[in-house]
Formats: C-alpha cells, sequence, structure tokens
C-alpha cells in the first residue's frame, strides 16, 4: 500500500505543476499575439481557478506523502476527500475554460447538470423515517441523522 501511496505523490505532484504554471501566465502573460486578449475578469477568474486547482492537487499529494508514512489505514481516510476536491476543482477549471470560449455550450452543459442532479435526487426517493422521531423524517424532530 506504501508503494501506491508513494505513486499517488509522485502523481499529484507532477499533476500540481501545470495549474501553478497557468497561474503564473495570468499573472505575467509575456503573450502579445491576437490570442491573448483576455479581459482583466477573465484573468482574474482563471487567476484564482489555477491557484485553487494548484492547492487541491498539492494538497492531494500531501495526503499520499501521508499515507505512505502513516499506517495505512489511518492514512487513507484522509487521501479520498483531497480526491474529490481534486476532482472538483479540474473541473471548474476545464468548465470555465469551456465557458469562457463557448458560452452557449457551458450553458448547455449547466443545465443539463443541474437537470441530471434533479434526476438523481428524485432517484434516491425520501429519506427514511428516522426511528427516533416517531415516524417523522430526520431533522424535523431536533435529532440528527
Amino acid at each position: 500500500m506504501r508503494v501506491l501511496a508513494v505513486v499517488g505523490l509522485v502523481v499529484f505532484a507532477y499533476l500540481a505543476v501545470f495549474p501553478a504554471g497557468l497561474f503564473a501566465s495570468t499573472v505575467d502573460s509575456a503573450c502579445a499575439g491576437s490570442g491573448c486578449d483576455l479581459s482583466l475578469a477573465e484573468r482574474l477568474l482563471l487567476g484564482v481557478l489555477y491557484a485553487g486547482c494548484f492547492l487541491a492537487l498539492a494538497a492531494t499529494a500531501v495526503s499520499f506523502a501521508r499515507c505512505a508514512i502513516s499506517p495505512p489505514a489511518k492514512g487513507l481516510a484522509t487521501v479520498a476527500p483531497w480526491l474529490a476536491l481534486s476532482a472538483l476543482a479540474v473541473g471548474l477549471v476545464a468548465f470555465a475554460l469551456l465557458t469562457l470560449s463557448y458560452p452557449v455550450a457551458g450553458a448547455v452543459l449547466a443545465a443539463l447538470g443541474v437537470l441530471a442532479l434533479l434526476w438523481l435526487r428524485r432517484l434516491r426517493g425520501p429519506e427514511p423515517p428516522d426511528p427516533r422521531g416517531n415516524g417523522r423524517p430526520a431533522g424535523l424532530n431536533g435529532h440528527s441523522p
């Protein structure tokens, strides 16, 4: 397990280099061509997203390092949330880049995402009753689930 944690550390440390470089390019752009016409708001948005993506990937690499050093049962518990945060950060960057280039496609994807979320919530069904709450759903009787 420790070998896989070291591999994860190396992979995510390497992946963190890309958004760090992209963040640096938004701060100090040496671009002078026609493709360099981003507004200040777009540069700020991309800079914040790249910085967040870098931090999420770097935190994932650190969690893999902790997993390699500490006992596997304790270390694995910290890896999953950081992996989810890294996936979210990369997805947000990809969505922002797509939306800045093709606004209609971004709007369609956002609408499809909202529809998929509503559909998945509907498939999940109603919340089961809380056995301590006399048949009422959890949260309505003062007890937390």
